[in-house]
């Protein structure tokens, strides 16, 4: 007797199916944690769909991260016993090949990625009612302003499935967005400018704080411009909340429901070298300074700016850097140049010494991809077997590189936290260590590149090693809050 996708299911992922799968439910959303095998629920309620449903035309399009479209075809040929003609997937210098695939009718599946909607070429895709939707990563569409949000919430289908390990990151509001993909009748648009306006009002705690320096009142008094801002969940309302999602809505966290190792952190202590040091420290004064300059400003204005700052002294704590004039100015007249990284790295250095006594393949991650490329270019004069996984990393090899590396052929995988650490399976299968040269600054991301090796099929205790250089921005790099310009003296070392 053949063995069904369901039945090949762990009992927990039967559960997630029995209630979610139901075609009385026209939308659903996953929110299971990052390594219980999303996919593999998503998968088996597609296919329970179509068993209860018949027609020519049952096209599913799911939208999902390019770097998981191979993973993607993969699964859904092996899991529903289909031919590799049944699946499409889009080829980023090829868009029309894929668009007329989808006119024509020509397969049962076609994959694309969320930014290619935003693009006015693939507006037919609207045009389509599809037979389902299933949105991976659907964090993706987490700002509802976005074009390539409001792009996928146009596209049209009979069944829609989103999934995510964190639907909302740190911020509640971001839930609102997938929950009004999924049900606008529970959660509306009611205003233009703001559309997580009555969200907030119904189910966040939110406080006041001054904003922009208006001037002073008769009485010598300082004005300021008032805001809100969300805190949190409405604890009053929590229990009411949780209800009315609970009927397409489900989660479970990896420690209830898989038997899974412990993560062991092991923070690895590195003294810049002088250089570098000095370079960080100039860098740091000049942005000091700055931030005198604009105390009085709001600092959501120069968000970007600041953000643009904090990475660039996490370069310099990463290695020595190269600048180069563009001959262009920033808003504030500043000239913009472009940063190289270069030996020599106190980092690499560092890291070189520990994985001489490492016997065993270990997945390196970083925020930046020259960090990447120095690291595979001193593997590579050593003798050692390395796959890199970047932004710049073909298509056609990226899945390739997986598979080599779970196989046991690579001895080092090295990836961007952007493009390595989020979708990427198979990991696990070779690895139980994993190194970050630095992090990125949402909590988010960080945990979803350290669950490739803390996921279903892992077997050992995961060690996730940080290169972490003290007196830097390293020390205060998870401080992702930052609402006051005191935070960012903080994260400077500034204040204590």
């Amino acid at each position: 007797m053949t063995t069904t996708l369901y039945q090949q299911l762990y009992r927990f992922q039967q559960e997630l199916v029995d209630k979610l799968g139901s075609p009385d439910i026209p939308a659903r959303l996953i929110g299971d944690e990052m390594g219980t095998g999303k996919t593999y629920e998503a998968i088996a309620i597609e296919d329970r769909l179509r068993r209860t449903h018949t027609g020519t035309k049952m096209r599913t399009l799911i939208v999902a991260p390019w770097s998981v479209h191979e993973t993607w075809k993969r699964k859904l040929i092996e899991l529903l016993g289909l031919k590799p003609a049944d699946v499409v997937v889009i080829d980023r210098k090829k868009r029309t090949t894929f668009l007329r695939a989808v006119q024509l009718g020509q397969a049962k599946y076609y994959i694309v990625h969320y930014e290619a909607l935003r693009i006015a070429d693939m507006q037919p895709l609207q045009r389509i009612h599809w037979f389902h939707i299933i949105a991976d990563e659907i964090h993706r569409i987490k700002s509802p302003k976005a074009l390539q949000t409001k792009a996928f919430k146009r596209l049209k289908a009979q069944f829609k499935t989103g999934m995510s390990g964190s639907i909302a990151d740190d911020r509640p509001q971001d839930f609102w967005s997938p929950l009004h993909w999924a049900r606008p009748d529970l959660f509306p648009n009611v205003s233009t400018k703001d559309p997580t306006k009555l969200f907030v009002k119904d189910w966040c705690e939110t406080e006041e704080f001054e904003g922009r320096f208006l001037g002073i009142d008769d009485d010598g008094n300082e004005l300021h411009q008032m805001h809100k801002r969300v805190t949190g969940m409405r604890q009053d309302r929590l229990d009411e909340f949780h209800a009315l999602i609970a009927p397409f809505y489900m989660r479970r966290l990896k420690e209830d429901v898989l038997d899974l190792p412990e993560k062991v952190f092991s923070p690895v202590h590195v003294t810049l070298y002088a250089g570098q040091q000095k370079v960080y420290d100039q860098l740091k004064r000049e942005f000091i300074a700055w931030i005198g300059e604009h105390e009085d400003e709001e600092l959501r204005i120069n968000r970007m700016f600041v953000f643009a700052q904090l990475v660039r002294l996490q370069q310099a704590a990463l290695a020595s850097l190269m600048f180069r004039d563009t001959g262009k100015a920033d808003r504030f007249g500043k000239p913009i140049k472009k940063v190289a990284l270069r030996e020599p790295s106190a980092k690499l250095d560092a890291f070189v010494d520990w994985a001489s006594d490492v016997n065993s393949p270990v997945v390196v991650f970083s925020q930046s991809r020259g960090m990447i490329d120095l690291t595979a270019a001193r593997l590579d004069a050593a003798g050692a077997r390395v796959g890199v996984y970047t932004g710049g990393t073909p298509d056609k090899v990226r899945q390739q590189i997986i598979d080599n590396f779970s196989a046991g052929k690579l001895d080092f995988f090295l990836g961007t936290i952007k493009a390595g650490g989020e979708g990427v399976d198979g990991l696990q299968r070779a690895s139980s260590t994993m190194v970050f040269f630095d992090r990125a600054w949402g909590p988010f991301r960080n945990k979803q590149a350290e669950d490739r090796l803390h996921r279903e099929g892992q077997k050992s205790s995961v060690q996730i090693v940080d290169f972490y250089a003290p007196k830097t921005v390293d020390a205060k790099v998870r401080a992702t809050n930052i609402r006051k310009w005191r935070d960012l003296r903080q994260i400077l070392g500034d204040e204590r």
